[in-house]
């Protein structure tokens, strides 16, 4: 639920974020019931030496692919490297995006470059028709 106090929305998301530093791993971590939106991503303060060299921002995601036909067996997992983010120091600093991750991937951000990177987004509940296409399907092959 939302965390102001004056409000009387019903929203069930949750704010999330992180800061990457470079040469740090920083794994995302977010309920089984849920999935996480990243919204914005941006440098965090520089020095006024700043390097203008490119700083970017990788997520390694590790994706369970459920076997349709054996609900039981083991899943595959696919091992896949995503940039999210590349800015220059004093040029480009800031990106409004969208990438959604679901309770079937396992993501580790980090950073190739000298600055951290501070990343914001929304926790959001799966809603019936995601868990029915990301889980398994309650009666399917009965």
């Amino acid at each position: 639920m939302c965390d102001c106090e004056e409000c009387q929305c019903d929203n069930p998301s949750t704010f999330w974020r992180a800061v990457v530093k470079p040469g740090e791993e920083y794994s995302v971590d977010f309920p089984d019931d849920a999935r996480l939106s990243i919204t914005n991503i941006c440098l965090g303060e520089l020095p006024e030496d700043f390097k203008a060299e490119p700083v970017r921002l990788i997520a390694d995601i590790k994706t369970l692919i459920p076997n349709p036909e054996d609900p039981n067996a083991k899943p595959d997992v696919e091992n896949s490297k995503l940039l999210l983010a590349t800015f220059i120091p004093g040029e480009n600093e800031h990106l409004n995006c969208n990438y959604d991750f679901t309770p079937f991937n396992s993501v580790t951000l980090s950073v190739n470059g000298l600055y951290n990177v501070h990343v914001v987004g929304l926790i959001q509940p799966l809603n019936d028709d995601e868990e029915e296409e990301y889980g398994e399907e309650e009666g399917a092959d009965e």
